[in-house]
């Protein structure tokens, strides 16, 4: 039987350009939502127009200031089935079940 490919790697092969254009920015911890849990977090410059959301979809932990400025966010996997957010530098560790990153311009 073949080997079944895992599409998180796609998802996050797309995270990276997304998150990449917007390294530097002021993130936020603008919702956490109690009926479909989800944690968003958003990014924005300053003089620009538009944001970067990262949803968290069922967070399972979260360890993070409410906002910090010079985001280097990246999203990788955690386990076999979960996702981790993390901004080093901004002490940032957010593990959950999925993850949707979409840009506003």
């Amino acid at each position: 039987m073949p080997e079944r490919k895992d599409g998180r790697l796609d998802m996050l092969r797309h995270f990276a350009a997304l998150l990449s254009r917007w390294r530097g920015s002021h993130a936020q911890m603008a919702e956490l939502t109690d009926s479909h849990r989800t944690l968003r977090v958003v990014l924005r410059r300053e003089g620009h127009n538009g944001h970067l959301s990262i949803a968290c979809i069922y967070p399972l932990t979260i360890h993070a200031p409410v906002e910090w400025s010079d985001a280097e966010i990246t999203i990788g996997l955690h386990g076999t089935e979960d996702f981790i957010v993390t901004d080093t530098r901004a002490d940032v560790r957010i593990v959950t079940g999925s993850v949707e990153v979409s840009e506003r311009v």
